[in-house]
This record gives C-alpha cells, structure tokens and sequence, in this order.
C-alpha cells in the first residue's frame, strides 16, 4: 500500500465512523418485561419499528456532499512518482538556483519515498536511479553520503530492486569506488551500507561485488581505519554477513580474497577480541565463528597467516570471564565452541 493509499483509506474510515456515530439514535425502549411485572405494553413488531423510531444507515446528501469533496482532495494529492520527480529535481538543482541544504533535503525526501517497495520501482522503471548515481561523482560530501543512503534504503532486503541496481544501472562499481577513495567517513560509511544493501541475500550481488575487489577493499579498510572505529566495525559485520551467506560453489573469490588477507584480517580479529568493549569482541567472535566453518577452513589453514593458538586462549578467557561477572550469553557459549575448533588447526601461525 502506497503512502497516497493509506490517506485515503484512514480518511474514508474516519469519514465512515463519524457517519455512524452520528446517525439517528436507535429505538427508544417503550417497554420491559421483568419477573416484578410488566412496565407498558409491548407493541406489535410493525408498530415498534414506526412512527421515528427508524434508525438510518444511508448517508445524508451533506455527508455525500463532504465525502465528494475529500475524494476531490486526495486526488488533487500529487502522486508517488511525482514527489519523487520533484525531488530528484532539486538534488540534481536542475535550475541551478537551490544551495546544497535544499538539495541535501531533497535527497532525504528522496530516501524516505523509496522506502515504499512500489514507489522504489517506479522510480526505477523511470530510470531516476541512474541519476541518483551521477550524484556520487558530486564534489560534495554531503551530497554523495545522501546519495549513497538513498541507493541503500532502495535496495535493502529487495532482490528486485537489488537486480536492478547491480546489472541494469551498474552502481557496484562507483559505490565501491567512493569506498576505497573518498576521504570522508561519513561516505565511507554510507558506501558500506549501500553495498551491505545491495548484496545481503542476493548471490550475484555478492559475486559481483566480489569480483569487483570489494572483499579486498573490506580487508584493506581493516588494514589502514582504527581497528575499532566505526568503518572497521561495520566493515566486520559486512564480512561476517557474506561469509555467513556464501554457499557452495560461491567461494571462490571471496576464498581468494581472504587467503591474500590473512594476515590483516586475522589481525583484525585479534584487535576486536583483545578489546575491552563488549560490542567489538562480541563482533570479534561471530566472525571467527564463520571463519572456521567448513567452508573457510581450508583458506586459513593455507594461509598460514592466523595466530589460531593465541586466538584460541583469548577465547576461552574472555569466555570464562563472564562466570566471574555473572553475565554469560550465547555468545560465550559460542566462543568456547569456536576456541574448541581452532584446536584443531594445528600449529600457530605467524
């Protein structure tokens, strides 16, 4: 149900609910039957039903009148699409005439509307999210991280939208582009949402952007962002996703991503487990855990590259620490299971 759908129904049942609180009242009660005696004397049926005692459930012409004059309103509303043009009017400033506030809130006004799965799609049918991605080569920050969000917000948890913006508008390429190169956080970040968006549940956006280096530019941004910032904790749980995701058949270069990696995303691993936060190790452990899956564990055994051993303690000190402090959860239990698979991938790496 569109946005346009919904004010119409809300309005019409309000209309509806006033109609019937204010109709005639029902019959007046004009006798009782009670085990002390009767009160008055009950009429024949035709006659209790006579003489305004009648109770109307047609509407009035004033009411018709009223609820002509509401549907002439909603539909004088302008459409989905519409707004969408006018909003895509105003971040690509096509007058030239609007500051970058008022595009910035063009764009937000954008993001909201895409929301709704049907006006994603019609902004799609109408080739608006190939505009959206000329906005990403804009000098402006701000206009490229609302960009970016509006690209993300369309195709989260839709595959035909993922569809759509992975082969027919082709936006992997710029989005992954601003992920390596932009020097703002606040793209960076938007660039991560957008292709967590893109490839979350959809397998050929996952192969495409592995195939477009972007596990290696996951890794890399583990490699050169404060281990426990906000890029490499989102950048954690991106990987994590993927690799929780991947299915048979579908490893190749995401395996080959991680063997050339390694080091740096073990290391990775490490920083988030020897944190003293409870968020970074938590985020720490899930993504071991899917590290030394069947489906990872020939990758890391290869590559000689993880201190298994080291990780293996951290493991089971950080998980008994919790008896201690009385907090255990799942994902101690967790830890203790993935410490006990690491026992088996023989010596310590470098």
């Amino acid at each position: 149900m569109t946005w346009r759908t919904a004010v119409r129904t809300i309005a019409l049942l309000s209309l509806a609910a006033t109609t019937l609180a204010t109709d005639e009242p029902a019959p007046q009660q004009i006798a009782v039957l009670s085990a002390a005696g009767n009160v008055g004397e009950l009429p024949a049926p035709a006659d209790a039903w006579s003489s305004g005692h009648t109770v109307s459930r047609g509407l009035s012409p004033e009411r018709l009148a009223e609820l002509k004059e509401l549907q002439e309103t909603l539909d004088s509303l302008p459409s989905g699409m519409e707004l969408m043009r006018t909003a895509m009017d105003g971040a690509l400033d096509v007058n030239r005439t609007l500051g970058l506030d008022a595009r910035v809130a063009s764009l937000l006004v954008l993001q909201e509307l895409v929301e709704d799965i049907d006006n994603a799609r019609d902004l799609g049918v109408a080739g608006g999210f190939k505009e959206v991605l000329k906005l990403l080569q804009s000098d402006e920050v701000r206009i490229q991280s609302h960009a970016l969000w509006v690209l993300g917000t369309a195709a989260q948890n839709v595959e035909e939208m993922q569809r759509h913006l992975c082969i027919e508008v082709e936006a992997m390429g710029p989005i992954l582009r601003l992920l390596v190169a932009s020097s703002s956080v606040e793209v960076r970040a938007k660039a991560l949402y957008a292709c967590s968006a893109l490839v979350r549940a959809y397998p050929a956006g996952q192969r495409q952007f592995e195939e477009t280096g972007g596990v290696s530019a996951l890794v890399e941004l583990l490699a050169t962002e404060e281990p426990l910032g906000k890029l490499s904790r989102k950048a954690v749980v991106m990987l994590t996703d993927m690799l929780m995701h991947a299915e048979a058949g579908q490893e190749g270069a995401l395996g080959q991503a991680l063997l050339h990696n390694a080091t740096t995303l073990c290391g990775s691993v490490l920083s988030h487990l020897d944190s003293v936060t409870r968020d970074a190790q938590e985020k720490g452990v899930l993504l071991l855990e899917q590290m030394v899956t069947p489906l990872w564990q020939p990758t890391l055994r290869a590559s000689g590259a993880c201190a298994f051993e080291r990780m293996a303690m951290m493991l089971r000190k950080w998980s008994r620490a919790c008896e201690v402090d009385g907090d255990c959860d799942e994902t101690h239990e967790r830890a203790e299971q993935v410490a006990h698979l690491l026992g088996g991938f023989g010596p310590e790496g470098a």
